[in-house]
């Protein structure tokens, strides 16, 4: 089931609309986690990410053991991932991006 969030405008939303956007923020579900699909050999790859900025925190979510031992380097509007050795096939790399 994908999250469905609704932004709210910038002078405030229905009391209702405001009480949901509060709550799922409460309960954790933020539209925060993405995708990003990398190629095979790849040593790094670049995601890019109007959301992310020089202080956001990128976490990744390893689905195979070529996205396991990453690192990110991070700049405004995008971040690098390294990977430890070249990709070993084509795959997906799930992260969450937070401030």
């Amino acid at each position: 089931m994908t999250l469905q969030t609704t932004k709210l405008p910038p002078q405030g939303g229905s009391p209702r609309d405001v009480a949901l956007a509060v709550n799922q923020a409460l309960d954790g579900k933020l539209a925060c986690v993405r995708t990003h699909n990398y190629g095979s050999a790849a040593s790094t790859t670049t995601v890019l990410d109007s959301q992310v900025t020089a202080g956001s925190a990128v976490l990744l979510v390893p689905s195979s053991t070529d996205a396991r031992d990453a690192t990110v380097a991070i700049t405004d509007g995008q971040f690098v991932v390294t990977f430890a050795a070249a990709t070993s096939s084509a795959g997906t790399l799930t992260y969450v991006v937070l401030g």
